[in-house]
């Protein structure tokens, strides 16, 4: 696959260890970026396979800095996001929590892709569905 085969929204990532090598993917849309907040950076991780870390944004005149802290509410099973250190108010907050969901939510969809070009197999697929609760109970009598 080559670059010219990315449709426009999507990218290119190169270098997987496993078949088919490459994959596209669909990116953040800059459309739901908070437009009056500059992205300085984020420290993110994964635990437990959930998102956990934080994303630091400055606003476009450089007076204020933000840090919003990134986790999974295991309660709720969704993703939390909250402004961690620094100031702003109810509105700005609100948008740069809604892009941190965005762009979060697109790191672990693209995640999630690639992993499943690891977990291809049969076995593997049925593994991860058995772990998630995913595959039907099997009667007390069934054969299989």
């Amino acid at each position: 696959m080559s670059h010219e085969d990315v449709a426009e929204g999507q990218l290119l990532i190169q270098g997987l260890d496993r078949a088919p090598g490459s994959i596209q993917v669909w990116t953040a849309d800059n459309s739901r970026h908070a437009n009056e907040w500059r992205f300085v950076g984020a420290d993110l991780g994964m635990k437990g396979g959930r998102p956990l870390g934080l994303v630091r944004f400055e606003r476009l005149d450089s007076s204020q800095r933000v840090s919003l802290s990134v986790s999974w509410d295991h309660v709720y099973d969704q993703l939390r996001c909250f402004v961690f250190e620094g100031e702003c108010d109810a509105v700005g907050r609100e948008r740069l929590e809604r892009d941190v969901r965005h762009r979060v939510g697109t790191w672990v969809a693209i995640t999630s892709e690639i992993g499943s070009y690891v977990a291809s197999s049969p076995e593997a697929q049925e593994a991860v569905l058995s772990a998630a609760h995913l595959m039907p109970e099997r009667s007390v009598g069934s054969q299989n």
